[in-house]
């Protein structure tokens, strides 16, 4: 008897789904202009995803790889704002469109 992982098989196709999804995001861009927002909509359900898994209460424990990164992007995002409130480079609304841009690029990782 064969036994099938639908939780492994989710994650695949997930994983398949937005490959192919950014791989093709230039020519699919030329069809459908709503294709350029296809980064901003994977970060935007994704972000919330992350949150709620801290906020359920359950004990939700770090692998080494993930704390890391964690730590990295609380450092990068403490030291780009603490330069921006020392040295006023930018106003705020574009500051939080930074923020995002870079919280995108460590989702990645």
């Amino acid at each position: 008897m064969v036994v099938v992982d639908h939780a492994l098989n989710a994650k695949s196709f997930f994983f398949i789904f937005w490959l192919y999804l950014f791989t093709f995001q230039s020519p699919l861009e030329e069809v459908f202009v709503a294709f350029k927002l296809i980064d901003e909509v994977y970060s935007l359900l994704f972000i919330p995803l992350i949150l709620f898994t801290f906020i359920d209460g359950k004990s939700y424990h770090f692998k080494k790889d993930t704390a890391v990164c964690v730590f990295s992007l609380s450092v990068f995002l403490v030291a780009g704002l603490t330069g921006n409130i020392l040295f006023q480079y930018q106003p705020w609304g574009l500051v939080f469109q930074d923020v995002f841009t870079n919280i995108k690029y460590f989702m990645a990782i």
